[in-house]
């Protein structure tokens, strides 16, 4: 009963109780990466059996991750990463035809979706744009 309340904590390593301490305190970061990439990404268990394939999926959950970690920086932190899933996606264009020409008109976006274009110095596309002016 004496123990009660109290964590003990092992190591493979050679290491100083400071040190094991340190990157126990520092474990929430690890599970909030899982629940970022489970809930927010939504990476999902996926088969492969090449090696190639298998890091590839690795390669683009993790840029995911990276990529809403330089969105979530960019707008200081303000903003939770439902948030910006949500703005990400208000971001569409409609495509149409006059005369055989295409054109893209921008749909309207959200407030945090026009603040992401501001945080990362990109332009927003105009209201109108010719199929030909995109650079992809």
């Amino acid at each position: 009963m004496e123990f009660n309340g109290y964590y003990a904590v092992q190591s493979s390593k050679q290491l100083s109780a400071k040190q094991i301490l340190s990157g126990y305190h520092s474990l929430w970061k690890i599970e909030e990466f899982f629940r970022i990439m489970k809930h927010t990404i939504e990476v999902r268990p996926v088969y492969h059996w090449t090696e190639k394939r298998i890091k590839g999926h690795l390669v683009l959950s993790f840029l995911s991750f990276l990529f809403m970690r330089v969105l979530e920086t960019a707008l200081n932190k303000d903003v939770s990463t439902e948030r910006i899933k949500g703005a990400l996606r208000s971001i569409t264009l409609t495509g149409f035809n006059i005369n055989g020409k295409e054109y893209y008109l921008k749909n309207k976006m959200d407030k945090v979706g026009k603040s992401l274009f501001k945080a990362l110095k990109v332009n927003e596309p105009a209201n109108v744009t010719a199929k030909e002016e995109f650079r992809i």
